[in-house]
């Protein structure tokens, strides 16, 4: 319980709850939200779950609204021939429908799959947690 009075996490779930909005996606008919396990491994994105989920979902046609905009040094969790935007937090599109992606997470509660690495312009704390006290 105390980690939700911590600075960090009180802001984020203020964010989250009164502040956060899905990006707008032009011509979409219908939402979707998907929500998927916090991982070890940090940004979720580059964990071995979260690619594989990204890739199934690749495979089923659904395709990022953007590409992937993250670091560079990311780029070396991918396999030989993987497409970089597998590591993309954008929405996902297919066939007019937007897929939201969202992670469950303790202590950040609901993280925005587009809030994962980056957040009110620096690093997201869904980057690098795995103990409320490494806010500190």
């Amino acid at each position: 319980m105390d980690a939700l009075s911590h600075p960090r996490v009180a802001e984020w779930l203020d964010f989250t709850r009164d502040r956060w909005t899905p990006t707008d996606v032009p011509g979409a008919r219908a939402r979707l939200g998907l929500l998927l396990p916090c991982t070890k491994y940090k940004p979720y994105v580059t964990s071995r779950e979260h690619r594989a989920v990204n890739a199934g979902l690749a495979a089923a046609g659904w395709r990022p609204t953007r590409g992937f905009e993250g670091p560079d040094e990311l780029l070396a969790v991918l396999e030989a021939g993987d497409d970089p935007d597998l590591l993309s937090v954008a929405p996902l599109e297919r066939d007019g429908v937007v897929l939201d992606r969202f992670v469950i997470s303790e202590p950040l509660a609901l993280v925005p799959y587009e809030c994962t690495m980056a957040f009110r312009g620096g690093q997201s704390p869904a980057t690098s947690y795995d103990d409320p006290g490494l806010f500190e």
